[in-house]
């Protein structure tokens, strides 16, 4: 690349990295506001799950005692057949065995009905649980409607910026080379929007590194883009710099 080549690039590097920063730091807050809407919206949706969990609970308890009810009313009519069968009863051995099954009906009735009260006490709790839970989510779709709305006048009023931001860009963005521009655009990203970097004192104010005369030198040339080697920045002398003069 000609000296004039370089010495161009550094002066629209500089130039777009007037906007860079702000450019960087604005994507960061847009992200960073989605992500939080995100995460808003994963609990809201995990809560969402919670309150049909209960209530798939709340219905199959339901559903269950209902069970339990008609076992308890199966057994309750078959006792009383088996109590119709007492009159037609001729030998003690009958009596017996129609006492014996009556017995059977009579222990299975209040094992039911003490899983009946356990069930009733589960289903009770399930419903406290589904209520709290259902107002509990009606809350936060309430917390998540707002910060919604916040979100999106944020970002409204952050692509604003960024429309502005873009108006700059494209009077640089097409005098510089693909490969210079991705580097630097890589730098920026990674380098908290700092592409390039003044030397001043012979400190790189990317890093506040000491800078060696030859690096400088270098510099000067406009020979090449030359990069920190701690900080990785791209560097440049400020104009009417005397360092080392």
């Amino acid at each position: 690349m000609a000296d004039k080549d370089v010495s161009e690039t550094i002066e629209q590097l500089v130039k777009l990295q007037s906007v860079a920063k702000e450019h960087f730091l604005l994507h960061e807050k847009k992200n960073g506001l989605l992500k939080d809407l995100e995460k808003e919206e994963e609990t809201l949706q995990a809560m969402h799950d919670t309150s049909n969990d209960l209530d798939q609970q709340r219905n199959d308890l339901s559903q269950a005692m209902n069970d339990v009810q008609n076992q308890i009313q199966e057994a309750l009519e078959a006792i009383k057949k088996l109590k119709e069968k007492e009159a037609y009863v001729k030998t003690q051995k009958e009596y017996i065995a129609l006492d014996t099954e009556q017995s059977i009906q009579r222990d299975k009735i209040k094992e039911l009905e003490k899983e009946s009260q356990t069930k009733t006490k589960e289903l009770d709790e399930v419903k406290t649980l589904y209520g709290k839970q259902k107002q509990e989510l009606k809350d936060q779709k309430g917390r998540f409607s707002e910060q919604q709305l916040e979100v999106d006048s944020s970002i409204e009023e952050i692509e604003k910026k960024l429309q502005d931001i873009e108006t700059i860009r494209s009077e640089v963005l097409p005098t510089l080379d693909r490969q210079t521009l991705s580097r630097f655009e890589r730098i920026v990203q990674n380098k908290n929007g700092v592409g390039i970097v003044p030397v001043n004192e012979g400190i790189c104010e990317g890093c506040n590194i000491a800078v060696t005369p030859q690096v400088i030198s270098l510099i000067r040339s406009n020979k090449e883009i030359i990069y920190c080697i701690n900080c990785a920045r791209i560097l440049y002398l400020p104009k009417r710099t005397s360092i080392f003069d």
